[in-house]
This record gives C-alpha cells, sequence and structure tokens, in this order.
C-alpha cells in the first residue's frame, strides 16, 4: 500500500485517485502523452462510467464511444461505420499519441464495470477511450519523447534587406556622416543561417521585426533589380545588413512549414552595414530620419566601380548625340 500511495495520479491527470500502483501509473503515463500530443484536449481524466453506456469494443478489453454531437452509435451497421469515418482523424491521433491500435470489432453495452475512461476533444470531435482491467499495463503505452536539444538552442543569424536602388554618383559621394535614406518597407530580405547553410528568402517587417519566408521567386527579387525602365544613368541595388542575432533553432525549422519568425526590429542606434554587390562599401548605425530611418555611414571602404560591377544597372541615356559614350 506504501507503493500504491506513492502512485497515486496527478490531480491533473485523474478525477479518480486509485489505489492500484498498476492503474495510477497507466493513468500518469497516459495522461502526459495526450496533453503531449498536438490538437489533443484531455477534458475529463481517469474516471468511472455508467456500465449501461453502448459503446465500441476491440475484444481486448479497449473501449471507445463518440460524445457531443453524434450521441448514441446505434444498431444500424453501415451507421457504425459512418460514425467511425466521422472519428477517423480523432481516432488515429489517438494512436499516434498512445501508440495504442484500436480495431473494433462489436458495439455492445456489456463491459467490465472495472473500466476506466478519459474524455478527450481533438478538434471539433469530443470522445472517451475505455480500459478494462486487463488492458491497463504501463509497460504498453511508449515513452514520451523529450523535446530535441536542438529545438532550445539559439543559433545565430544575419538578416540582410533590399532597400532599393540609388545613383551609382550619389553612392561613390557617400563619406563619413552622410546620410541615406531608408523606404518604409518591409524589405525582400534574405536571412542566412548556419543550419545546413542556408539563405533563406523572404520578407521582413522594419516595424515588427517579423520574417516571413517567401518562395524561389523571393531569392530573386533580392539578388536582381527589378525589370523596367530605369532612371537615366547608372544605379546600384543597395543592402542593408545588420549584426547577427540569436534565434531559437526550432523557430528556424518551423520556417520550413511555412511558419514567420520575429528578429529584431528596426531601431535607431542598431549597427548596420551597407553592400553593393554583395561588397560592404559602408559601415555605419540606423538613425532617425523625420518620421522613417536613415542610414549613417560611419566609415566607408572602396566605391563600387561600375565597369567592374554586374548588378549595377544601366538606365536609359537621354544625352544629346554627340556628348560621349
Amino acid at each position: 500500500m506504501a507503493e500504491a500511495g506513492n502512485q497515486q495520479p496527478e490531480p491533473a491527470a485523474t478525477s479518480l485517485r486509485e489505489a492500484d500502483a498498476e492503474h495510477a501509473r497507466f493513468a500518469n503515463s497516459l495522461h502526459r502523452l495526450l496533453t503531449a500530443a498536438p490538437g489533443m484536449q484531455v477534458l475529463r481524466g481517469w474516471h468511472e462510467r455508467d456500465p449501461a453506456l453502448q459503446v465500441f469494443a476491440d475484444g481486448s478489453g479497449m473501449l471507445w464511444c463518440p460524445l457531443g454531437e453524434c450521441n448514441g452509435i446505434g444498431e444500424n451497421l453501415d451507421a457504425q461505420m459512418e460514425l467511425l469515418s466521422h472519428y477517423d482523424a480523432a481516432l488515429c491521433a489517438f494512436e499516434r499519441a498512445t501508440g495504442l491500435a484500436f480495431d473494433p470489432a462489436t458495439v455492445t453495452t456489456d463491459w467490465r464495470a472495472g473500466a476506466r475512461w478519459v474524455e478527450l476533444r481533438y478538434g471539433e470531435h469530443r470522445f472517451a477511450f475505455g480500459f478494462e482491467p486487463q488492458r491497463i499495463d504501463a509497460a504498453k503505452l511508449p515513452p514520451l519523447e523529450p523535446e530535441p536539444a536542438v529545438s532550445r538552442t539559439p543559433f545565430p543569424v544575419v538578416l540582410s534587406f533590399r532597400t532599393g536602388n540609388a545613383p551609382l554618383t550619389e553612392v561613390e559621394a557617400l563619406s563619413s556622416g552622410g546620410l541615406l535614406s531608408l523606404s518604409a518597407g518591409p524589405y525582400p530580405t534574405i536571412l542566412e543561417t548556419p543550419l545546413g547553410a542556408r539563405r533563406l528568402p523572404g520578407h521582413w517587417t522594419p516595424k515588427t521585426g517579423v520574417f516571413a519566408p517567401a518562395t524561389c521567386q523571393g531569392e530573386q527579387a533580392m539578388s536582381e533589380p527589378k525589370q523596367g525602365a530605369a532612371p537615366a544613368g547608372l544605379h546600384v541595388p543597395l543592402t542593408i545588413r545588420l549584426p547577427q542575432m540569436a534565434v531559437p533553432a526550432a523557430e528556424i525549422e518551423a520556417l520550413a512549414e511555412g511558419g514567420t519568425v520575429t528578429l529584431t526590429p528596426l531601431s535607431e542606434g542598431l549597427a548596420a552595414e551597407l553592400l553593393v554587390a554583395g561588397q560592404i562599401v559602408a559601415a555605419g548605425e540606423i538613425v532617425r530620419l523625420g518620421g522613417s530611418f536613415a542610414f549613417l555611414v560611419d566609415a566607408m571602404n572602396a566605391p563600387p566601380r561600375a565597369a567592374e560591377d554586374p548588378a549595377i544597372v544601366e538606365g536609359p541615356t537621354n544625352a544629346p548625340a554627340g556628348d560621349g559614350a
């Protein structure tokens, strides 16, 4: 009895306190598995139900019945099959969570009064699973797998965003103390991560810091200037690269499934680098300029050279004939 006292079901796991140690272990293990399952909600823990209840039984001591919108099972075989089909997703979710396969063989009210039940919700469906004493065996439940350590590991990422095009002459004229106005965003962005050395294209909203992945066309928009008429003269695409920041690995992995990740929002005093065609041309910081932001140059590197820069856009030439090449 001392052992049974140590194995009492946890308050959250049950509404029935078990004197049997094996029943208590099973109840607690089942509760942990179900509460960890995506989309599964435990409405009522370990409890007893009316033994006159009509249920599906699998012949091995496992029972199931629907609740809520489908009250009762009925005697018609076609209706029973339709009911099972209606709950198929919920039944599969239970099997995935617990490793307990349920193969209904009969509909009956002849089941043992000592059965224990859990009441669950999955999506719009409410239902209950029951276990007769011979089916209560904690050894048949899988262990609850711990969350992979990688999901909690912070990984460094670097965010680079395109802020438009500027005349080459304007970029060449930049010097320490110079300002370069930034557009409002969201920005076409590349998020670089060491997880598989990936470069993730997407868009970054500077006000909130939210990065959303894009299709492969998003990466093209980041690496190539937009087509169409360009202003006269030579223009270069400008990219701002922010400092390295740490993001949980699980959030980076979730981007592959269409999720988003919240990074640092654009703010005054944030260190940054100005790149042209992938080359750093200036180091500086983000500053406020009226109601928007600008890049303040602290130090210049070598300016870009038009003759060797494949990313430079040549606009239409409007110079009069004879004014040079």
